[in-house]
């Protein structure tokens, strides 16, 4: 409880405190990332808002014009913050690309032929070992194939 209000909750306002729903509006219907970039566009209209109140009354908005304009925030208002910050993160994702792709080349070319041959070595001598060790396995248990093989005898002609 803070300052012995009977209204008060431990972890945050009173009940009876003005609520703006808008990021967890934005936070329902978008993954966490796209969900705080809208919110902040949102924020930033809001500040646009407050300045262009500001200049146009000469004064700071009240709480009660604060509550209009948060509700004046519609489905389509909210959709419109969250297709922004859809389009801002792709485009931030893709100069992100662009300017990693030169050096993601240059270190997949980067070597050559010995630089490959020899892991391609080791890893075909391992799978041989490994069927030598399957047919090693299989004779010792007895296990043939399921044709029989007629060798001619020597001699025969």
């Amino acid at each position: 409880m803070t300052n012995g209000d009977a209204n008060a909750q431990p972890d945050g306002p009173a009940l009876d405190d003005y609520y703006n729903p808008v990021f967890e509006i934005l936070s329902s219907k978008n993954e966490p990332l796209v969900a705080a970039v809208a919110y902040s566009l949102y924020k930033q209209a809001k500040l646009e808002w407050v300045l262009s109140f500001r200049a146009a009354n000469g004064r700071r908005p009240t709480d009660a014009e604060c509550r209009a304009h948060a509700q004046a925030q519609t489905e389509q208002v909210l959709a419109g913050y969250s297709a922004m910050a859809s389009q801002v993160l792709a485009e931030y994702a893709e100069t992100a690309i662009q300017s990693a792709t030169p050096q993601i080349l240059k270190e997949a070319l980067r070597g050559g032929f010995w630089r490959s041959f020899w892991p391609s070595i080791a890893a075909s001598g391992a799978f041989a070992g490994a069927l030598l060790l399957i047919v090693l396995v299989a004779a010792i248990f007895g296990f043939g194939l399921p044709i029989q093989i007629n060798f001619p005898a020597k001699g025969a002609a």
